[in-house]
């Protein structure tokens, strides 16, 4: 074994052991009294006041949906991003911006579709 490898294994094996002595520790000494009001639902200090399996309207999740779909274009921006400096240094600088202006074209036209379908709107 490699000795840049012996510190490491070391460091995994203390956080697993801490993490493992704390638990125990955590339920070795606990109280255990499990009473009625111990066990109810406690959010920020306010007891529960409905059933929380209310339907949700439909346009939230179109909203949540639309929004996932729209983030996720950030991830490819990134690598365009760190990678552009190498793209300058060989001369397909125009290229590459060509690339990336037509996928924000094609998100441009996906966020026009949305728009257009009422997608994006909250009224009736």
């Amino acid at each position: 074994m490699e000795r840049t490898v012996i510190p490491f294994i070391l460091q995994i094996a203390f956080a697993v052991a801490a993490s493992g002595a704390f638990i125990l520790v955590g339920f070795l000494f606990s109280p255990k009294r499990f009473t009625k009001k111990k066990m109810d639902a406690y959010e920020c200090g306010a007891g529960y006041f409905h059933d929380a399996r209310v339907p949700i309207e439909i346009k939230f999740y179109v909203i949540a949906v639309l929004f996932l779909l729209f983030e996720v274009e950030v991830v490819f921006f990134f690598p365009f991003a760190a990678s552009l400096k190498s793209f300058i240094r060989e001369g397909s600088s125009i290229r590459a911006l060509a690339g990336m202006l037509v996928f924000v074209a094609v998100l441009f036209v996906g966020y026009l579709y949305a728009r257009a379908k009422g997608a994006l709107s909250f009224r009736e």
